[in-house]
């Protein structure tokens, strides 16, 4: 194994290993500055973020890196700037979609969930999706430079800038807290979207062209990863707005906070997932290699 590949592999497991441990600090800091009855609100809110937001947004980053790679092998540099373009306008619409579920949810959530002070907090929550919805094609470009390092190191940028908007936020209350998310999430979003520009522009400008007979395989793609990501995603999310329902708001709270540790130990082999995604698919398109399977949620950001 060179050098550069070893680097670059390393980088990935670090990068990623640190926001687990980032995301798992807001968690804990998240739970000790709110009371037990803001933890539950909190819960509450995040939780309809991920849920709206995995529910509603496809999973094409994995379409992308495999015909990604396919048009850059084939130098077919028109067809790849139509592919990113699609694909930046399903993620634009999706987040749209979410953002649009969680304003109809705010003025209903309290009268729910049998607390009051929602409404705010989730109408500020509606701008994350559309605050991070082109992180994932921004990530790709990365990916299909060969730079999953990059990719990961900007994770815990993210991850980084979360945890100082909750850490100061949570000091102010619960809207602020959600406020403070969102102007990472923005930061963030432009520092990889930056990344990903730049990486993307070195392909030559040809004019973007139709995909053509590869239309309907891109399009079966995206469904089963957006169907197999749903099934494993939307558990979590569900199970915890359920809990909140059924029993209170504090209990889902405390329950997504146990949830925490296991959350993380699951994120354990996100970086072998993420480095064969990229490696096997590059070599299946290039001739070689073993074929490409699906490493369900390798490429999509930490939700909320």
């Amino acid at each position: 194994m060179d050098g550069p590949v070893l680097r670059r592999r390393t980088g990935a497991a670090a990068g990623t290993y640190a926001s687990i441990v980032l995301g798992f600090l807001a968690t804990l800091v998240a739970a000790r500055m709110f009371s037990t009855a803001g933890l539950g609100l909190y819960t509450i809110v995040i939780s309809s973020a991920g849920f709206f937001q995995t529910l509603l947004d496809l999973t094409i980053e994995e379409a992308l890196i495999k015909f990604g790679f396919r048009y850059h092998t084939r130098e077919d540099w028109g067809r790849l700037r139509r592919l990113f373009s699609r694909a930046l306008v399903v993620k634009l619409v999706g987040a749209v979609l979410a953002a649009g579920a969680l304003l109809v949810l705010a003025p209903l959530a309290s009268s729910v969930s049998g607390r009051s002070g929602l409404e705010r907090p989730l109408a500020i929550a509606a701008l994350l999706p559309l605050a991070q919805f082109c992180e994932g094609p921004a990530g790709v470009a990365l990916i299909l430079r060969g730079r999953y390092d990059l990719r990961s190191y900007f994770l815990v940028v993210s991850m980084a800038l979360r945890l100082g908007g909750i850490a100061v936020g949570s000091r102010f209350g619960l809207w602020q807290t959600i406020l403070g998310m969102v102007v990472a999430q923005v930061i963030a979003t432009a520092a990889i979207s930056a990344a990903g520009w730049l990486a993307f522009r070195r392909y030559p400008r040809d004019p973007a062209r139709p995909l053509g007979e590869d239309r309907r395989g891109i399009l079966s793609f995206v469904l089963q990863s957006s169907a197999a990501t749903g099934v494993t995603s939307l558990t979590t999310p569900l199970a915890t707005l359920v809990l909140g329902v059924v029993a209170s708001p504090l209990q889902a709270g405390w329950f997504r906070l146990a949830q925490s540790p296991q959350q993380a130990l699951a994120s354990l082999a996100a970086p072998v997932r993420i480095i064969l995604l990229t490696e096997q698919t590059r070599d299946w398109e290039r001739g070689g290699g073993r074929p490409f399977s699906r490493a369900s949620g390798a490429t999509r950001s930490a939700r909320c």
